[in-house]
């Protein structure tokens, strides 16, 4: 690794809370998470505060993907009909749709890329802890949404200082443009991610799942939740979105790093099961997909 960019480390991660603010609904969402003794009226209650973000979700849930024979009209109603859980995800969804909508220039990401992406890595994140019992599916499905944070942060507070990752990873056959990003800055945007949470005092599990999606086995303490997102985001770049499963050639590629089977073994998967996930995954991605387009366009 190169020496690291200290002036523009600093930049990045300094007061980095004010630099992207997470959503107030976001944050108290989250922390009523974490408590054990939440209720469902808690959560209407911070949701309806937010009358936009309550108006999308009852616009899903009276969609015709629920098919309820009565109209919903409240939240609580929602979260009687769909269930605490799914009316949570919901709300987390829509309340980060608008922080990564935006193209992102300097990585060359084109509007909605980064959401659709992050959303691909929630889903598999999800059906993964699911399978495997190893994490909390509904609190890796919210690291999935926020796994790339930090190339907002870089793309929104830079300059030109990418221009030389996209030198250097074009110039450098075999790596990954994260390694790129190491190479040339000393640190990623998985590390500036990492620094976000925790300056949104997000739990340290999160923010270690955060820092470390693309170096698991780095993470400290319990790295499982890491080891969720790691394997997540490379199920998702195989996954064509708007079209389906995309090439074989995809898999091979991530069988021969994300999918080895040391990385398999911390979450108690092996490599016949990844194919079932992806196709587990691509069918609830565009589902979600198509329910948050349809509601858009209501």
């Amino acid at each position: 690794m190169e020496k690291t960019n200290q002036k523009l480390y600093q930049k990045l991660t300094y007061k980095v809370g004010d630099l992207l603010p997470l959503p107030t609904t976001v944050s108290e969402l989250i922390k009523l998470a974490n408590n054990p003794n939440v209720t469902s009226r808690d959560i209407g209650k911070i949701i309806e505060r937010d009358q936009a973000m309550a108006s999308k979700i009852l616009r899903l849930a009276n969609s015709a993907s629920y098919g309820f024979s009565q109209r919903i009209r409240t939240i609580s109603h929602a979260i009687v009909c769909l269930g605490f859980n799914k009316v949570k995800s919901l709300a987390l969804t829509v309340s980060t749709l608008k922080m990564l909508s935006d193209s992102l220039a300097k990585y060359n990401l084109d509007a909605g890329a980064l959401y659709k992406h992050s959303l691909a890595v929630a889903v598999a994140a999800n059906i993964i802890a699911e399978k495997t019992k190893a994490k909390d599916p509904e609190e890796v499905y919210l690291m999935g949404l926020l796994h790339d944070i930090g190339k907002l942060i870089i793309n929104t507070h830079t300059t030109n200082e990418l221009e030389d990752v996209w030198t250097y990873y074009k110039t450098h056959k075999d790596i990954k443009f994260f390694q790129a990003e190491k190479a040339v800055f000393g640190f990623d945007h998985a590390d500036i991610g990492g620094e976000a949470a925790r300056g949104w005092n997000l739990p340290n599990e999160l923010c270690n799942a955060i820092g470390y999606h693309h170096t698991p086995h780095s993470a400290p303490g319990d790295n499982r939740c890491a080891f969720i997102i790691h394997l997540a985001d490379g199920i998702a770049k195989t996954i064509d979105i708007g079209k389906g499963l995309s090439s074989d050639q995809s898999i091979a590629v991530e069988l021969e790093g994300t999918f080895k089977e040391r990385n398999l073994e911390v979450i108690n998967l092996k490599n016949e099961d990844i194919m079932g996930i992806r196709e587990q995954v691509s069918i609830k991605l565009h589902e979600v997909i198509d329910e948050l387009d349809n509601n858009e366009d209501s």
